[in-house]
């Protein structure tokens, strides 16, 4: 049975400029959202299949919801056109079984914390597209103990107060896409790429993501995979970025993307067995942090820099200091840093380091102070051709 909530909206000048509000349901939703009051819970999709459309310009305000309950349960809720609202408290979408969530051509959700795929069996997916789409909250689990799913295009955005998680807990699964230009997600506190479960995140065509800190594969047994792909698309970090640690992580900077972050740190962990990897590549890609970045901390971490991908560091750059099997590789990329600490097995390949400082490459090393050589050639590993340049 239907149920419609009508708000007729007219023009008293114009008689014939009238505009409709609605809230619709359909299915198995309870309560009815055209009478739910605001401290009430709803339930999309208890046991069988619901759906709700919030159009029109209308508003829904309440408390908690769920999304498919039961493990064969469904719910569907679209919000859709500009001065459509939805207000929940706390969302927990594709709680045991499916969920979507589809923001659309304006729409905008107001959403203190938000579970995407919520429990062991629960799939939820989020759709946010168009301009002036906006899904606002204070925290997002994607892949929290289920499967979750975000798709973020066509200008749509996302903006959380605090923390984002992709792949939360040990058993989820988080997948997030934020693609097109003018296409954002924002998060106020850390972006967590696989805490617990594991997690990807592909920022693609000139979309955006911004968070005060960034982390991939953060516990044991964790994968994170990070894709920054295409000319415009960025990420950047007020804080430090972690690639890999407890788990294993990976960071991709391609085709004219950027990265930036105070600082930064390739293999973090202890006792992990995986390399974790950032690669960057392509001309007009560049990972640029303010501070330091250490290469092989806690667990071996690999650094690359082909095609014309570079590498800026505003202070030193510390390879293998550990011991834990840290490694830079060149592929025609460049280094920039003010300073290099590494030995002449872990800067590999051919390429360019441009540095500032001293240079210490076991019986290599130059000094701006002493006026050593301003250019060395490290040569003597197999299939090494690295010009280091004291000039920057």
């Amino acid at each position: 049975m239907l149920k419609t909530l009508l708000f007729a909206v007219c023009n008293t000048v114009l008689a014939a400029s009238c505009a409709m509000a609605a809230i619709t349901s359909s299915g198995d939703v309870f309560p009815d959202p055209a009478t739910i009051g605001t401290f009430d819970d709803l339930t999309i999709g208890a046991t069988g299949s619901g759906s709700v459309t919030v159009d029109g310009a209308s508003t829904l305000v309440h408390r908690d919801t769920i999304f498919g309950e039961a493990a064969s349960a469904s719910g569907f809720l679209e919000v859709v056109g500009a001065g459509s609202v939805w207000d929940p408290a706390y969302v927990r979408l594709g709680f045991e079984g499916t969920g979507e969530l589809q923001v659309r051509d304006g729409g905008v959700v107001e959403a203190n914390g938000m579970e995407v795929g919520s429990q062991p069996g629960g799939h939820g997916t989020v759709l946010v597209t168009g301009a002036g789409s906006i899904l606002r909250g204070s925290a997002m689990w994607v892949g929290d103990d289920g499967v979750g799913e975000v798709l973020v295009e066509n200008g749509g955005q996302i903006d959380n107060f605090f923390q984002t998680n992709i792949g939360y807990d040990p058993g989820g699964v988080g997948t997030a896409i934020v693609d097109g230009a003018g296409s954002r997600w924002d998060s106020g506190s850390d972006l967590i790429v696989a805490l617990d479960g594991d997690g990807e995140l592909t920022v693609r065509n000139g979309a955006v993501i911004t968070s005060s800190g960034g982390s991939i594969g953060f516990y044991f047994d964790t994968t994170g995979i990070v894709t920054i792909d295409g000319a415009g698309s960025t990420w950047t970090n007020d804080r430090g970025l972690f690639v890999g640690g407890a788990g294993h992580g990976t960071l991709n900077v391609l085709a004219g993307a950027t990265v930036t972050s105070r600082y930064g740190i390739v293999g973090d962990g202890v006792g992990e067995e995986l390399v974790d990897t950032v690669l960057v590549d392509g001309t007009g890609s560049v990972w640029t942090m303010t501070e330091e970045l250490t290469v092989g901390d806690g667990s071996a971490g690999r650094l690359v820099i082909r095609n014309g991908g570079a590498v800026v560091v505003g202070e030193s750059v510390l390879i293998n200091a550990a011991g834990v099997g840290g490694a830079v590789e060149l592929d025609n990329g460049v280094l920039t840093a003010a300073s290099v600490l590494t030995r002449p097995a872990d800067l590999l390949g051919t390429g360019t380091v441009h540095t500032n400082g001293w240079l210490f490459t076991g019986n290599h090393s130059f000094d701006s102070v002493a006026e050593l050589p301003t250019m060395l050639t490290l040569d003597d590993e197999p299939g090494q051709n690295v010009a280091a340049h004291l000039d920057w």
